[in-house]
């Protein structure tokens, strides 16, 4: 199958989401998963993806960027990245509310959605609308 498109999926319970993943990967998608904010800048410096799926609550790891006092450690890679110049269309994927988050369009990010009730074809079809117009 040819690869659609490559998806830097970011969240320390990325493991627990393969019913997610999988549609993605059967659709023809890469998917390169970080577990913590330094893989996560690690990979977006070191190669190009099309898509970022972005958790809000996020270790820090090993990264000398990012205070590990902050609550929203996914906001700050945003924050990297607009600094950085890297530009990735976004979806925020998180137990966090948008109401809580704010306006985040301005770092990339075209939607919010609500880890705990989202179908894993409706992550599918969010991806497929979000790649074909980005």
């Amino acid at each position: 199958m040819n690869r659609k498109g490559k998806i830097l999926w970011v969240d320390d319970d990325a493991l627990l989401l393969e019913p997610l993943v999988t549609p993605l990967k059967d659709s023809g998608y890469y998917i390169r998963i970080a577990f913590d904010a330094a893989e996560a800048l690690d990979a977006l410096r070191s190669e190009p993806f099309d898509l970022l799926l972005l958790d809000i609550y996020l270790p820090v790891g090993n990264c000398p960027h990012i205070d590990k006092a902050l609550k929203y450690i996914g906001i700050e890679i945003l924050k990297l990245m607009s600094l950085w110049d890297i530009k990735v269309p976004t979806i925020v994927f998180s137990v966090v509310r948008a109401s809580e988050l704010g306006d985040l369009t301005d770092f990339g990010v075209k939607k919010i959605l609500y880890k705990a009730r989202l179908p894993p074809d409706e992550l599918l079809e969010i991806v497929e609308e979000i790649l074909e117009i980005s």
